[in-house]
């Protein structure tokens, strides 16, 4: 039971804090209060329209407490970020406060989902949604835990990926030397190095999913052998891309392992 509601209100914070958050959004909230509240409120809407098939008192509840909860903490870090720095802050203290940002978020859904297992809140999905179910012949918790990993491993993942390797970018000098193999690692889903990155951990997703665990390396093989001239010109590059490339696998990896 926790699994499955965990999985659940965690499907509904990808959505709210990455998919229905343009990336203009999120630079213009930690400047703006009003940007705040709006974003506050899309997370909110999302956090209710998800309980709507499982609705309850209990998921209300722990829906409303996801949501006041995900406004504060990102109040916290706007009221941090204005009153520590006047200009764009530092890269390192950006990935440390996008780290704790997003754990934060995480220890909320967690406790959400222990309160109402404890107290043995029913998870069950209305009438017409188990009729959906059985039709397609798929449970609620599969389903749920598909869409929720498929949607992890591409935005959320590569805006991760670019947060974590800020502070390993190769210097000026090497930027012009290799800046096209660096959108493999470090640019967001909407470039082809984003959608890259989203197609190798989908096929490890899918190897996990078979238990064809050795042939992850063929995956990983092709990636490095696409760019061997790059990695052999520049030490530097070499080490960015495997960070990323590790990175990257370890999400996936971590992800599965936590979702299924």
């Amino acid at each position: 039971m926790f699994k499955m509601i965990f999985i659940y209100f965690l499907f509904a914070h990808i959505l709210g804090d990455y998919y229905f958050q343009t990336e203009r959004l999120a630079e213009e909230k930690n400047q703006s209060f009003h940007k705040q509240i709006v974003h506050g409120l899309i997370y909110a809407v999302i956090n209710f329209i998800m309980i709507i098939p499982v609705f309850n008192i209990g998921f209300f509840l722990a829906a409303l407490f996801l949501s006041a909860g995900h406004l504060v903490i990102d109040y916290a870090k706007y009221y941090y970020i204005r009153q520590k720095y006047k200009r764009p802050f530092p890269t390192q203290t950006q990935r440390s406060i996008y780290i704790l940002d997003q754990l934060l978020h995480i220890l909320c859904i967690f406790i959400a989902a222990y309160i109402l297992t404890l107290h043995n809140i029913d998870f069950s999905v209305s009438h017409g949604s188990i009729h959906f179910f059985s039709i397609i012949g798929i449970s609620p918790l599969s389903l749920i835990s598909w869409i929720t990993i498929l949607l992890l491993i591409w935005k959320p993942s590569n805006i991760t990926i670019k947060q974590l390797l800020c502070l390993y970018k190769p210097r000026e000098a090497e930027i012009t030397k290799v800046e096209e193999g660096l959108k493999d690692v470090e640019e967001n889903s909407k470039t082809t190095g984003g959608f890259i990155g989203f197609l190798e951990r989908l096929m490890i997703l899918i190897l996990l999913s078979i238990s064809q665990y050795s042939a992850i390396g063929l995956v990983l093989t092709a990636k490095s052998i696409a760019r061997y001239n790059k990695i052999t010109e520049s030490k530097e590059f070499a080490e960015y891309y495997l960070l990323g490339t590790l990175l990257s696998t370890v999400i996936v990896i971590g992800a599965y392992l936590l979702i299924f």
